[in-house]
């Protein structure tokens, strides 16, 4: 019983190891341009108009990012744990910020996809 414990938490280290120690492929890069349909309602304007309840487009957020590499055009998708809410926020053309895109690999080919929020960090000056 303890021999098999034993045995399962090496594989599990070993596992991890592996895991944790592939190439993640980053890019870093310059924000040239942010897109998307970010809205906010202005606090003067009511939920209600005279045709009834103001509709929304689904939110979405992109950025075009200069590289030594050439310009990628990236849509980021929405994460709980970093929405693209607060990364509209943080982000302005002239923002520094590394994207991982390890999986990703039709990205490296063309240089256009999408992400996920929390692969996205913005880096300081």
């Amino acid at each position: 019983m303890i021999k098999n414990l034993i045995i399962c938490f090496i594989s599990f280290l070993c596992i991890g190891c592996i895991c944790s120690s592939s190439n993640d492929v980053q890019i870093t890069g310059t924000v040239v341009k942010e897109f998307g349909s970010i809205m906010t309602l202005p606090s003067n304007v009511a939920p209600l108009d005279n045709n009834g309840p103001v509709k929304f487009k689904e939110t979405t957020y992109g950025i075009i990012l200069k590289t030594d590499s050439g310009n990628y055009t990236l849509e980021i998708d929405n994460r709980v744990f970093k929405p693209i809410l607060a990364l509209e926020q943080a982000i302005e053309p002239g923002t520094k910020v590394t994207i991982n895109v390890n999986g990703f690999d039709d990205i490296a080919k063309d240089k256009i996809g999408h992400v996920r929020s929390t692969h996205v960090t913005v880096l300081d000056d």
